[in-house]
């Protein structure tokens, strides 16, 4: 008999840094955010449009940093799209106003169902392994 892990499986190992109930929470965490966020636009406006361009700003200068030390190309790139998005949503508040909470939702509700499907998952992994 072969040991072959099945594609559904492909994502996880042995070695998952979180355990199964705390992707599980995140999941459920998500998703209720995400909720909020399609639900209740108008409150949550400002807050996520500076947060996010400044989320983009600073996660695009890690991408920089780590392309000129690994001297690896793809992360500039990265990097520079990062920097754009949230100097975007920075300097024109109001079209990212107007479009944010919807990508934002539903980009919250897509990850809460990906962290919910590898939470139970990791947790079959986890159980299927000898003690």
């Amino acid at each position: 008999m072969t040991d072959e892990i099945p594609e559904s499986r492909l994502m996880l190992s042995e070695q998952t840094l979180h355990p199964w109930w705390l992707l599980l929470l995140w999941g459920f965490f998500t998703l209720i955010v995400g909720g909020l966020f399609l639900f209740n636009p108008g409150q949550t406006m400002a807050f996520l449009i500076i947060f996010l361009g400044f989320w983009a700003l600073f996660i695009g200068a890690a991408h920089l940093y780590h392309a000129y030390t690994a001297k690896d190309a793809g992360n500039a790139v990265l990097g520079i799209i990062s920097i754009i998005f949230g100097l975007l949503l920075l300097l024109n508040p109001f079209i990212a106003a107007a479009l944010l909470p919807f990508v934002f939702g539903g980009f919250a509700i897509v990850s809460g169902l990906a962290s919910i499907y590898v939470a139970f998952a990791a947790k079959g992994l986890q159980d299927s392994q000898p003690a």
